[in-house]
C-alpha cells in the first residue's frame, strides 16, 4: 500500500463508479486499517497523470468508520503522511488489476470543513473535496476572456479536531504558451468556530476574476 500526499490527475472527478467488486476491496481495505464495518460515503474515477500505461484509471473510494483508522494524513506540501484520529479512509483502486495502491486519512473536521468551504460558492465546484489529490480542471475566466483555461486544481488543509482553513489552489500555463514558470492562485476559506464561513480571501489573481 502507498502513502500518498499528492497525486497528478488528468480529468477531474468523474461520474460514480458502481462496481460492486470494487466496492469489496475498499472493505477489505477498511478491515486492513482497523474498521471492518466502515461505511461507503463516496466513489468517484479518475485518471492519474503520470502513471504507467495502462495504469492511469483510478477508482477513488471514501468510507466513514466507526473508529479512527491505523492511517495517516496527508499535510500539506511534500512528505509523508502524518499520524492523526483519521475516521474517513480514502482509497484508491487501480482499474486495470482491481488492485489498491492508495490510501490515507481523513479527520471527521476536515471532510466537513471541506464540504462546508466547497458550498461557500459555485466557483469551488471544480476543486475535490479530498486533500491528497491534483485534478486537471477547466477554470473558467472572467471578463472578455473567452473559454476556460486547463490547469490543476487542489484542496489544501491541516488535517485537526478543528479545521479552521481550507484553501482551493489553481494553476494554470502561461497564456499563449508563452515559457516561464506556472501560474497561481488560491482562495483561502475561513471557518468560524461551529463550521460556518466566516470569509473567503483571495490569494494571487485567479482567472474567474480577470476583467
Amino acid at each position: 500500500m502507498l502513502g500518498v500526499t499528492a497525486l497528478g490527475l488528468c480529468v477531474g472527478v468523474a461520474a460514480a463508479y458502481g462496481g460492486s467488486s470494487l466496492r469489496a476491496i475498499a472493505r477489505q481495505q477498511a478491515a486492513y486499517f482497523g474498521d471492518p464495518h466502515a461505511t461507503i460515503t463516496r466513489v468517484e474515477t479518475v485518471r492519474i497523470r503520470g502513471a504507467r500505461p495502462g495504469h492511469a484509471r483510478w477508482t477513488m473510494i471514501q468510507m466513514k468508520g466507526r473508529r479512527s483508522f491505523r492511517v495517516g494524513c496527508p499535510r500539506p506540501g511534500p512528505g509523508p503522511a502524518g499520524p492523526c484520529h483519521a475516521h474517513y479512509l480514502e482509497v484508491g483502486i487501480d482499474l486495470a488489476n482491481h488492485k489498491p495502491g492508495l490510501a490515507w486519512g481523513l479527520t471527521a473536521s476536515e471532510v466537513s470543513a471541506i464540504a462546508e468551504a466547497r458550498r461557500a460558492s459555485s466557483r469551488f465546484r471544480i476543486f475535490p473535496d479530498t486533500p491528497a489529490l491534483y485534478l486537471r480542471c477547466a477554470i473558467p475566466q472572467g471578463g472578455m476572456h473567452v473559454g476556460a483555461l486547463i490547469g490543476t486544481c487542489s484542496t489544501v488543509t491541516l488535517p485537526d479536531n478543528r479545521v479552521k482553513r481550507v484553501k482551493f489552489v489553481e494553476t494554470w500555463s502561461p497564456k499563449g504558451g508563452a515559457s516561464g514558470p506556472p501560474m497561481t492562485a488560491s482562495w483561502v476559506v475561513t471557518l468560524r468556530r461551529k463550521g460556518r464561513v466566516k470569509a473567503i480571501r483571495v490569494v494571487g489573481l485567479p482567472p474567474q476574476l480577470w476583467k
